[in-house]
């Protein structure tokens, strides 16, 4: 069988480039390395204040200053001098002038903290830019990067926020928020879907204020004071980078992934801390994750693709033995389509 007019075997390979470029799209956030941070619930540079009846299911720790700044705790100092224990605390409390190794353990989780909001507020490439104009009340969002150059918040009282992984355990949220982030009072966070509290990153530049009786889920990176108002909770870690200030707050700690398992682990639930909830972490796990779906897209799009291009193969050596001096001409003009194309896809 002989052609008029060369096949062309671009079209495939242009389809090829788009369904490459969509799947890495698609491709998930990885977490934030929280390096020893991650061993502490509260961890901050300027101190931990807490009024009322506060329980704390996890580490605390401030550096560099010392532990005159952590105050309503009703400390007892260990007999090693490492570590203080509160009967408000389910772990250990540590600060920069205890013995030896205590400073330059605080030193190095400080400097993890720093360097992880530093991770998250510099990810690229988000996925949602200014959504929702800040407000949260009432949305769900699904895994990704998100950026915000304003304040953002539950900005309606007793509404809630959700959290959805679709079943996928492994997903991951990064929360990027140029000014301050505000939960109103009786505001809830929820997880769902499998979504987890160590795998939601709020890397927030401002003041941080969780208000009354709120509840709030994440790994919450602030650059200034984070603010427990009275009867608020959480479900995470709270890493500031001045000072924390708890009122009657009430703080759970969920199994981290791989991070924060250096010494000094709580030892155990608090008295009044509630039991983390992880069962919608396991409710829909059944469910195919996202990723998985377009990984096999793809494959199946490729081994159609490569049949399509053996096909025009053979087709184009039949024109270049009916016209070999066009099939000479048009090989040079596909050349460089083909060459301007691997620039674009460079680019």
């Amino acid at each position: 069988m002989f052609f008029s007019s060369p096949p062309s075997h671009l079209g495939p390979l242009k389809t090829l480039t788009l369904l490459l470029a969509a799947v890495a799209a698609v491709a998930l956030e990885s977490p934030v390395d929280l390096g020893t941070a991650g061993d502490f619930a509260i961890l901050s540079k300027a101190g931990v204040t807490t009024t009322g009846t506060t329980s704390i299911n996890g580490n605390i720790g401030t550096s560099p200053i010392a532990a005159t700044a952590l105050t309503g705790f009703d400390l007892n100092l260990h007999s090693s001098n490492q570590f203080g224990t509160s009967s408000r605390v389910a772990g250990q409390i540590f600060a920069a002038d205890y013995a030896v190794p205590t400073p330059a353990k605080m030193t190095t989780a400080v400097s993890n903290m720093e360097t992880a909001y530093t991770d998250a507020q510099g990810r690229t490439n988000p996925d949602h830019v200014e959504l929702h104009t800040g407000n949260l009340s009432g949305k769900t969002l699904s895994p990704g990067l998100y950026k915000w150059s304003t304040n953002v918040g539950i900005r309606t009282a007793s509404s809630t926020l959700t959290f959805d992984a679709a079943g996928d355990a492994d997903a991951v949220w990064i929360m990027q928020i140029a000014g301050s982030f505000d939960a109103l009072s009786s505001s809830n966070m929820i997880l769902t879907g499998g979504a987890k509290a160590s795998n939601i990153f709020w890397a927030i530049a401002g003041s941080t204020t969780f208000g009354t009786s709120s509840h709030v889920e994440g790994v919450f990176l602030s650059k200034t004071k984070i603010v427990f108002e009275t009867g608020s909770s959480g479900t995470g870690a709270f890493l500031s980078q001045t000072a924390v200030t708890l009122d009657a707050a009430t703080i759970g700690v969920q199994k981290w992934q791989g991070q924060g398992q250096g010494q000094g682990q709580g030892q155990g639930q608090a008295q009044g801390v509630a039991p983390i909830d992880e069962s919608d972490a396991e409710k829909d796990c059944g469910s195919v994750p996202a990723l998985v779906i377009a990984i096999t897209v793809l494959s199946l799009s490729i081994g159609m693709l490569l049949v399509v291009v053996m096909g025009q193969k053979s087709r184009l050596d039949a024109y270049e033995l009916a016209h070999p001096i066009k099939a000479k001409d048009w090989r040079k003009g596909e050349t460089e389509e083909l060459e301007e194309l691997e620039i674009n896809t460079k680019v």
